[in-house]
C-alpha cells in the first residue's frame, strides 16, 4: 500500500508555500492598501488617484515586451526543478546530454531495504551519501557509507547499494558520462531502470 507523505513535512514545500504567501500578501498591499492610504490619509484627489493607478500599471506595457524579448534570447533553462526530471520508483534522473553537459546524475530517495541490483557501467560512478546509511558493494568489497561520505565505483566494476539504515536514504550517484549506459548482472531491475528517453 502506498501512502503519500504529508506535504507540510517537506521542507521544500514549506519554503515554497511561505514565499508564495508573502508574494500574494505584497500584491494585495499594492492593490488595496496603497490606494486606500493615498485616499484616506493623504487626501488624494480623484485625478491623483487615477494617476496613481495608471502609474502602477505602466511597467507592464512599457517593460513587458522588452523583457519578454530579452528573456527569449537568454539560455532556455539554466535552473531545473528536480520534480520535473524523469523519475524511476526511487530516484530522479538528470541526463547530461539533454542539457549539454558531460555528466549525468541520479538523485536517490530510497526507503530502508531498497537499492538497485548489481550492474556496471563503462565509466566511473561516484556515490555521494547525503543522509541515511547505504551498504555499497563494489566488486568483492562492501562499504557501509553514511551522510557526508563518498564511494567510487571504477569503470566496469560490478556494483550496487542497499539502504541498510532505518530511515530514507538520500544519495546522489554521479555518472561520468552524458548518458546512462547500464549493464545488469542478471535481469534489469525495473524499479531502478532508467525511464525511456522522451
Amino acid at each position: 500500500m502506498w501512502v503519500a507523505r504529508a506535504r507540510w513535512h517537506d521542507r521544500g514545500f514549506g519554503v515554497f508555500w511561505a514565499a508564495r504567501t508573502i508574494s500574494l500578501l505584497g500584491d494585495q498591499i499594492t492593490l488595496l492598501a496603497l490606494p486606500l492610504t493615498a485616499a484616506v490619509w493623504l487626501g488624494a484627489t480623484p485625478a491623483q488617484m487615477g494617476l496613481l493607478t495608471a502609474t502602477a500599471m505602466l511597467p507592464t506595457p512599457l517593460l513587458g515586451l522588452f523583457a519578454g524579448a530579452w528573456v527569449d534570447r537568454r539560455a532556455r533553462r539554466p535552473l531545473l526543478i528536480v520534480a520535473d526530471l524523469p523519475r524511476t520508483q526511487h530516484a530522479h534522473e538528470f541526463v547530461g546530454a539533454a542539457h549539454g553537459v558531460p555528466v549525468s546524475l541520479i538523485l536517490v530517495e530510497a526507503p530502508p531495504g531498497a537499492g538497485p541490483a548489481l550492474h556496471r557501467h563503462p565509466y566511473a560512478e561516484v556515490f555521494v551519501v547525503e543522509r541515511g546509511q547505504a551498504t555499497i558493494h563494489v566488486d568483492e568489497t562492501a562499504v557501509v557509507a553514511e551522510g557526508g561520505q563518498i564511494v567510487i565505483a571504477p569503470p566496469n566494476s560490478w556494483h550496487g547499494f542497499t539502504n541498510t539504515g532505518d530511515q530514507e536514504l538520500r544519495l546522489t550517484a554521479i555518472h561520468t558520462a552524458a548518458t546512462f549506459d547500464t549493464q545488469w548482472a542478471a535481469q534489469p531491475d525495473q524499479a531502478w531502470s532508467s525511464p525511456p528517453a522522451s
